[in-house]
């Protein structure tokens, strides 16, 4: 099973295109790993397991799976319109037939937000941008397509969907996506705040020309400052980010496999820049795509300084997360899909 991260991940550090990667497989019960590179500016040494990554936008499927959790336990519903839980005054947009934003509208790309707040440039921000500022920011926009008639990414609807969840919970988002995802999982060290060891075991992000990414320039601080966090914000490594594959994989009965399954169901048609002309179609969060025949289930996340690819199929029983510290659109992802291929060409 090395042979497909070892064939496809080694050129991207021997090339330059990353720094480094962290990567893992698994088939079954079985799961391998490998650890390329340099994570850490000036140490001279691989990732290993427990080397902190951003996540970037994979963070949207631990929103998403956080709305499905609540959804079972009661706490809202899929089809309950943003407004129930914003504080009072707070404008929302709406169709003109007065069809309001849903739960389930921002779970599935399909509420017609933009990418980002208007004016911020998401490659890269700058400036400040609060939790007030996204509530007054919602207020602003005209829908100009149907709601909940058309997916195309936001991360802007991913950061108030985690905002309103916190607010339908009382709790903190972090805190959130912690007690209800992390600890039942066992995931010990996805967080949005990090301690200063936790600073201290994480690779070093960098651009596409390799200059270093500073602290005060990472999107994840950014989105985890803005109340949208839920679109982006969190770290992990790759030990938790391949006990969250297997969960996705199952059939092992953890206390989210029934929200897991709702996550997971398909729902309407996904159209990604770029990826025009594939048959794919989201679920709450995950993208679910028909390949051979088969549904592949992905995401991926990209941030100033990181890139990050999870990939699945059920019915193979197979995964692969690959996790980068060097910002790269498509070679990650790529490597990532030829691992995938090739892992389920090996299973019988």
């Amino acid at each position: 099973m090395n042979g497909p991260l070892l064939s496809c991940l080694y050129p991207l550090v021997q090339k330059h295109v990353t720094r480094a990667i962290a990567a893992g497989a698994v088939v079954s019960d079985r799961v391998e790993t490998i650890f390329l590179g340099d994570a850490i500016d000036g140490l001279n040494r691989p990732p290993d397991e427990d080397t902190l990554f951003e996540i970037g936008s994979i963070t949207k499927t631990f929103t998403a799976l956080l709305l499905a959790d609540m959804s079972l336990r009661g706490e809202v519903a899929l089809d309950d319109p943003i407004g129930a839980y914003l504080p009072e005054g707070v404008k929302t947009p709406r169709r003109e037939d007065g069809r309001q934003i849903t739960l389930l509208d921002l779970a599935t790309h399909s509420a017609g937000l933009p990418n980002g707040p208007e004016g911020v440039d998401l490659s890269h921000p700058e400036g400040t941008f609060g939790t007030s500022d996204l509530e007054v920011e919602i207020g602003r926009y005209r829908i100009e397509e149907g709601i909940g008639q058309k997916a195309s990414c936001s991360t802007l609807g991913f950061g108030l969907l985690g905002h309103v969840l916190s607010l339908a919970a009382g709790r903190d988002f972090n805190d959130l996506v912690v007690e209800r995802i992390c600890e039942p999982l066992g995931m010990g060290s996805t967080r949005i705040r990090l301690s200063a060891q936790d600073l201290a075991r994480t690779a070093t992000g960098h651009e596409e020309d390799g200059k270093p990414v500073l602290p005060e320039e990472s999107l994840e601080g950014f989105l985890a400052a803005s109340g949208i966090a839920g679109g982006g914000a969190l770290r992990s490594t790759l030990a938790d980010m391949l006990a969250y594959l297997r969960a996705m994989l199952g059939p092992e009965d953890t206390p989210l496999t029934e929200a897991i399954r709702l996550a997971l169901r398909p729902r309407i048609p996904f159209v990604h820049e770029g990826l025009e002309g594939r048959d794919m179609r989201i679920g709450l969060g995950w993208i679910i795509e028909k390949l051979d025949g088969r549904a592949q289930i992905w995401h991926n996340g990209g941030t100033l300084g990181y890139r990050s690819y999870m990939a699945f199929d059920p019915s193979a029983g197979v995964g692969v997360v690959v996790l980068s510290n060097t910002v790269r659109m498509r070679e990650p992802d790529e490597a990532g899909g030829r691992i995938m291929e090739a892992l389920v060409q090996g299973t019988p």
